[in-house]
């Protein structure tokens, strides 16, 4: 017999998103605010690269509340391959791998390569030369990105862009965390950075960070704690081959 839900069914969640997809929205500003020769040279090399159709994002709703969710019906799958998740819905399993976050992004897996090291010439040195690479805060390049970079090549301001698309939109960093070192030696040459598989270093952390949320709410004992998830992945963002889908009916 069904009974009445009370208030010890219910728990409290904190649901936060770290990824800010409103950046592709500034980015496009700094572009646009430009002479225009330069606005059109600066969207034609970040056009380029892989994550150019990114910065045509209109749509940068999220709903935390809706992933949260849909994370309560993952269920355990035998023989599922490695990083996979399945979720039970209306009684069929639905995957979310790498093939789903590809169809979504758009964006290469494949083998990680080895990137050169960064040289006394690169472009963080160049730009930053008195925060060491290794110590390179988001904030640094965020602040540089939205007032240093009139005297800067339209190279180099694509790659400081690029770094903040990589590292806020996608991966969900946190303004006073460091820059990955595998983005700065990525980007210092834009053919070697258009060529990294994106997906592949982008998708483990998506999927940690959607597993591992899971995991903690399995784990919970106690209903009446607060728990708190970050959901800084991408899974849930709004893709730019969708929108121009739908835009093109």
């Amino acid at each position: 017999m069904s009974r009445l839900l009370t208030t010890e069914d219910f728990h409290y969640v904190d649901l936060s998103f770290k990824s800010r997809l409103g950046f592709a929205k500034e980015i496009r500003d700094i572009f646009a605010a430009c002479p225009p020769e330069r606005a059109q040279n600066l969207h034609q090399i970040f056009g380029r690269t892989p994550f150019g159709p990114w910065l045509e994002l209109t749509n940068t709703a999220q709903d935390p509340l809706l992933v949260y969710m849909f994370l309560q019906f993952e269920v355990d799958v035998l023989n599922a391959a490695s990083e996979e998740m399945y979720f039970k819905v209306l009684g069929k399993h639905m995957r979310f791998g790498r093939l789903e976050f590809y169809l979504i992004t758009g964006l290469l897996f494949g083998p990680t390569p080895s990137l050169p090291a960064i040289s006394e010439g690169s472009f963080v040195r160049r730009l930053w030369p008195d925060h060491a690479p290794d110590h390179l805060k988001v904030k640094i390049v965020v602040q540089t990105m939205r007032g240093g970079m009139q005297y800067l090549s339209d190279e180099d301001v694509v790659r400081v862009c690029l770094v903040v698309m990589v590292e806020v939109m996608f991966m969900g960093r946190e303004l006073n965390q460091l820059v990955s070192d595998t983005v700065l030696r990525a980007v210092d040459d834009l053919m070697t950075f258009d060529n990294y598989p994106w997906d592949s270093h982008i998708w483990t952390h998506t999927y940690n960070s959607l597993h591992l949320a899971t995991a903690r709410r399995h784990t919970q004992k106690n209903k009446h704690i607060s728990k708190s998830m970050d959901l800084g992945d991408v899974s849930c963002l709004p893709s730019p081959f969708h929108q121009a889908h739908r835009q093109g009916h």
